[in-house]
């Protein structure tokens, strides 16, 4: 009986910590193009897997990815292998989950899906500390995302890809704690949110989250997807090359009766533990 009840405990605490669908990264790339892009980030299975939580230092070492310094390195500075794939007006990157990214109402603040760019904010001082007030951006070059099901039939989402927010592999100013990078930014925040914010009050607002852009499904009434994309649909003439490091599926978050029912095997376990524990007394 012991037994049984340790395994039933720990099946609702798995439940509760992991969510109903495991979080993962993109797996596969199915395509890509260039669109005529001469610079450095060629490969394109540089966006598979998590982004980077380091990246190389000026003019030699390592730095930590911060939302001020995005990952730079390139197969042509030492690095030994490009951190993100760049490609130009018409050029495209496309990628593929091993597992179905659900539309899930329990993900925090709705978001399913998490794109990483190398866009950064422009630091009022130097090393940056703290954003310029007005807050500005430097390297968003807004990539168009489309999801799918089959890798056929696609569905254009909002917002942009290669923009806010910034992708930072640390949850804190001394850069010491990792980031989530399968926890969203809250979407409701704007630009202006960090007007004049140093690091450290910013990954206030970042919640321990990697950053990057957060999809919401629902828009597409898709129920999942396994294949997204992302185009550069500038115009030639702009010469803005959108960067991308990663793709993520958001780790959903257990429900509130979820929580409550592990609280309550938890207590109970423990009445039943104290129960054992005294002895009988006539």
């Amino acid at each position: 009986m012991k037994s049984i009840w340790r395994i039933a405990l720990s099946v609702c605490l798995l439940v509760a910590l992991t969510g109903t669908t495991p979080a993962q990264f993109a797996s596969t790339v199915i395509g890509y193009d260039r669109g005529g892009c001469t610079t450095d980030y060629d490969d394109p299975n540089a966006v598979i897997g998590a982004p980077d939580r380091m990246t190389p230092d000026w003019p030699s070492g390592t730095a930590p990815v911060t939302i001020f310094n995005p990952p730079w390195g390139a197969d042509t500075n030492d690095w030994g292998a490009d951190q993100v794939f760049s490609f130009g007006s018409g050029g495209f990157i496309e990628v593929m989950f091993d597992a179905p990214v659900e539309d899930d109402p329990c993900n925090p603040f709705g978001i399913d899906l998490i794109v990483f760019g190398n866009a950064g904010f422009i630091g009022a001082d130097w090393p940056a500390t703290t954003c310029t007030d007005p807050a500005a951006m430097f390297g968003n070059d807004a990539g168009t995302i489309e999801v799918s099901q089959n890798g056929a039939a696609w569905y254009s989402v909002t917002p942009l890809a290669d923009a806010l927010f910034p992708t930072t592999g640390w949850a804190d100013a001394a850069h010491s704690v990792p980031s989530d990078f399968l926890r969203p930014v809250n979407p409701s925040l704007t630009l202006s949110n960090f007007d004049g914010l140093t690091e450290a009050q910013a990954l206030t607002l970042y919640t321990g989250s990697g950053g990057g852009t957060g999809v919401d499904l629902a828009a597409t009434g898709l129920a999942w997807i396994r294949y997204v994309r992302v185009t550069n649909n500038n115009p030639a003439s702009a010469e803005l090359d959108v960067d991308i490091d990663a793709f993520a599926d958001v780790a959903a978050v257990p429900e509130p009766g979820m929580i409550a029912l592990v609280a309550a095997a938890l207590a109970l376990g423990a009445r039943r533990r104290k129960g054992r524990e005294t002895p009988f007394m006539p």
